[in-house]
């Protein structure tokens, strides 16, 4: 699990990825220049709508191969969310001002879209993208995007949510209330909620939300603490990356000096048929996460 201020970085550049390089899926496109500035700029607005299925159909096959739809879907979502909490703004107040093309032939081209952050996003101006070019290819009778770093394969990864090795064996790991050590920190899992109170928090159909209370104490050693700090997994071994909404209150961010305790909630938007059988920290980074709650114990 990437540690928070790399999971910031990481995510901000794959968002340029995505709004550079995304083209539209579906039928019905001219094999032209200007059917190609179109199929660029209709999908760039549909990523500002978060038309996750539209934009994960517009990469290649071979990109497709590489990462399925709920990985990327996950990712993005994380992305999308630390983005706009940056920001400070949505993602739907961004706005398509321009589309250039260059090297075009029938088969393929470079694309470049110039995209205006609203006034709101101070400091955001890098993602207006000018001078930015991705290639496109002629696909099975669309334009496709050809780099697949945009979809969170290979080196564009981010947030690292996706199947983890193994699933620990129901009943092997600590159950709920039981301390943990986790590096320098003590954490201990004290609730789950499923679902999640928020009531503020817009949730997709066909999702729910998850929350965890958690207290991390700093036992051995100044400790810092995150939400990202924390992941979910389910049956079949996918991990989840903490939202950036939810149950309060919510864990903040903090630095703790040996001896103090933070406590707080996590939150996870995870689909509505997912059933979540572990709990990782990721207090004792580089090492591996560490298993803190098990929740197939009652």
């Amino acid at each position: 699990m990437l540690r928070f201020r790399t999971l910031a970085a990481l995510a901000l550049g794959a968002i340029v990825l995505t709004l550079a390089g995304a083209c539209t899926g579906g039928g019905g496109q001219a094999r032209t220049e200007e059917g190609l500035k179109r199929a660029a700029r209709e999908a760039t607005e549909a990523v500002f709508k978060g038309d996750y299925r539209k934009w994960y159909d517009s990469y290649a096959k071979e990109c497709r191969e590489q990462v399925d739809f709920k990985e990327f879907e996950a990712t993005t979502r994380v992305g999308v969310a630390f983005v706009e909490q940056l920001a400070g703004v949505q993602l739907k107040d961004f706005k398509v001002t321009g589309v250039e093309v260059r090297n075009f032939t029938k088969d393929g081209a470079e694309v470049s879209v110039t995209i205006q952050a609203p006034k709101a996003a101070e400091g955001f101006e890098g993602l207006a993208g000018a001078g930015d070019f991705e290639a496109w290819k002629w696909e099975d009778g669309r334009w496709v995007a050809t780099n697949c770093s945009g979809l969170g394969g290979g080196a564009g990864d981010f947030g690292d949510s996706g199947p983890a090795p193994t699933v620990p064996p129901p009943g092997s790991g600590p159950k709920l209330g039981e301390t943990v050590e986790a590096g320098k920190a003590r954490v201990t899992v004290h609730a789950v909620e499923d679902p999640a109170r928020a009531p503020d928090a817009v949730v997709d159909p066909g999702r729910r939300l998850v929350a965890i209370e958690v207290s991390i104490e700093a036992a051995k050693g100044a400790v810092s603490v995150a939400t990202f700090d924390f992941t979910v997994q389910d049956e079949t071994g996918y991990i989840y990356d903490p939202a950036f909404f939810g149950r309060e209150p919510a864990l903040k961010m903090t630095d703790l000096a040996q001896g103090r305790t933070v406590r707080g909630w996590v939150t996870f938007d995870v689909p509505k048929d997912a059933k979540l059988v572990a709990v990782y920290a990721d207090l004792d980074f580089p090492k591996p996460e560490t298993l803190v709650a098990d929740l197939t114990r009652k």
